[in-house]
């Protein structure tokens, strides 16, 4: 889910054209989404909910096997102070292409464990830079939180996030 928090109270002509222009530019946007389409993609959210991905884990230092990427979680749970053993994992793997370092896609057995990895990662700045952890969104989802972030960039919004539950 993202949230986009406005740099001023009412609704603004410039707000609302800078939001059009994003989504008519937009080409993963485009199409308009349907009732059945959007109901669709909250039960796919939902089933990601006890999942996070992980960049910045170099291919090189884990291979794809899944026990490597279990590994791979453990050992970033440890660099965190999360004590987190493979039968907390359901089930961990890389996505994307091959070609080049892919992010590791975790779903735990608990939602409890993907809060503590999510509380924990703004000290993965200090602790292992170029490493983050983010939620597993839908591609909607991605797509939404894409064009909030340019609003931020074009200063039209004053900061945006994803959060689906608490963390703090």
């Amino acid at each position: 889910m993202a949230t986009v928090t406005r740099s001023s109270t009412s609704m603004s002509d410039p707000f609302e054209v800078a939001v059009q222009k994003l989504i008519t530019s937009n080409k993963a946007c485009k199409t308009p989404i349907t009732l059945e389409a959007m109901v669709c993609d909250r039960l796919d959210q939902f089933n990601r909910r006890n999942s996070i991905r992980v960049h910045g884990i170099p291919g090189s230092e884990y291979v794809s096997s899944p026990k490597d990427t279990d590994q791979a979680v453990i050992d970033l749970g440890m660099t965190l102070n999360i004590n987190i053993i493979s039968i907390d994992i359901a089930r961990s793997h890389r996505v994307g292409n091959h070609d080049c370092d892919r992010d590791i896609l975790v779903k735990f057995i608990k939602f409890s464990n993907k809060i503590k990895f999510m509380k924990a990662r703004m000290s993965l700045k200090a602790k292992k830079p170029g490493v983050y952890i983010k939620e597993d969104l839908t591609k909607h989802c991605v797509c939404l939180f894409t064009l909030a972030r340019r609003l931020k960039c074009k200063k039209v919004i004053l900061d945006t996030w994803t959060k689906k539950h608490k963390y703090s």
